[in-house]
């Protein structure tokens, strides 16, 4: 298992280099789901720690990149979703269905959002909607996504947190990232054009 060595923020030139990377590598199979080397997620994460020295031009396995944007997320001081609205988030996660109705009330709720959660949480999603467009040869749709990041982006605070709660949780929380990449382009207002890929790359 990866170690944390210092305990990052939320700075979107983050999740923006990580993600540039993984737009190469959206056919690999279980993108998110299998593990990189531990090795080399220590080292990429470390560097996160400067994000004007990133660079990931020569990591040739996508998984080490996949999985350390995970252990960024994970280890926030506070999490994308602040644990401020942690109760709010579940309220809307068990309130959403897929109806314009209650998208709107989600689009209400995100504006709740600190600016820099928002355009983070954008970006993210924005890239596992483009993931999720390639599900039938990478096997991540959007309900597998939503099962790595629900618990990760919208979690209780560890004063909060029991073992009980987190597994109680854990669906509400993946119901809500399923639904917001589901509806992206809906809640966020934004368009993407699909182009899905014919092959795919292997799981390493």
């Amino acid at each position: 298992m990866a170690k944390v060595s210092w305990t990052p923020r939320l700075d979107i030139e983050v999740i923006k280099h990580c993600v540039e990377y993984l737009l190469n590598h959206t056919d690999t199979i279980g993108l998110f789901r299998i593990p990189g080397s531990a090795s080399s997620v220590d080292r990429i994460f470390a560097s996160f720690e400067f994000p004007n020295t990133i660079c990931l031009e020569g990591e040739d396995n996508p998984h080490n990149v996949a999985g350390t944007l995970k252990l960024y997320f994970r280890s926030l001081s506070n999490p994308v979703f602040p644990y401020s609205l942690f109760d709010t988030a579940m309220d809307k996660s068990t309130e959403y269905t897929d109806t314009q109705n209650n998208i709107e009330v989600l689009k209400e709720f995100l504006t709740l959002l600190p600016q820099d959660s928002y355009q983070s949480l954008k970006m993210l999603m924005r890239f596992l909607k483009i993931l999720s467009f390639q599900s039938e040869i990478n096997k991540m749709d959007a309900e597998n996504l939503g099962i790595v990041f629900g618990p990760t982006l919208i979690r209780q605070s560890p004063e909060q947190e029991t073992p009980t709660s987190a597994l109680i949780y854990a669906k509400r929380s993946s119901n809500l990232v399923v639904g917001l990449i589901e509806k992206y382009e809906q809640i966020f207002d934004d368009v993407i054009e699909h182009k899905p890929s014919t092959e795919a790359q292997p799981g390493t």
